[in-house]
């Protein structure tokens, strides 16, 4: 899934620790509803934007579920691990409304939808994309999403840095 912002390109990864962490809470909240599956998580920080991504992975299975949360974040204003766990309660409780409503997904927003949940602003996106798929598709015709020339962005340096050190993140974490 893509960052909601036009201008979040550049992004660094939350620590494996901490997207470790996120799927075992995630797994352990829905142990009941999981049927041979398993979630990825995909946590990232860009200059403005904060994005958190399940996705509900299936063996064998075409399409995926895949919940996204957005929100605005001002590394130097706002405290990052604090943004963390609002966007883990926020997809916490769209993911919940997912499986109360027996895995129907005509009702999930399609394009970013914004809300408000425990007094703060979040912006939530559902997608049945099969990303595990759609990365063999693009490895097979060439295009690598991972590569520096896609990533290249208006994001500042000096911001992303000072993000890096606040919440403990080295160079070899970057992508």
């Amino acid at each position: 899934m893509k960052a909601r912002l036009a201008s979040s390109k550049k992004w660094t990864a939350f620590p494996d620790e901490y997207q470790q962490k996120i799927q075992e809470v995630f797994t352990e909240a829905f142990a009941e509803a999981l049927t041979n599956e398993h979630f990825v998580i995909d946590g990232r920080f860009y200059k403005k934007e904060l994005f958190l991504s399940v996705t509900l992975n299936s063996e064998g299975r075409l399409a995926q579920a895949n919940f996204a949360v957005s929100q605005d974040f001002n590394s130097s204003k706002e405290n990052a691990i604090e943004k963390i766990y609002g966007a883990i309660d926020c997809l916490a409780s769209f993911i919940d409304q997912y499986f109360s409503a027996n895995r129907d997904t005509q009702d999930l927003p399609r394009v970013w939808d914004r809300i408000d949940f425990e007094g703060k602003e979040f912006y939530i996106q559902f997608s049945p994309e099969n990303s595990e798929l759609e990365q063999a598709a693009n490895r097979l015709l060439g295009i690598d999403k991972n590569s520096d020339d896609l990533l290249m962005g208006e994001d500042d340096e000096e911001e992303l840095e000072i993000l890096k050190q606040t919440i403990g993140i080295d160079d070899d974490d970057k992508h």
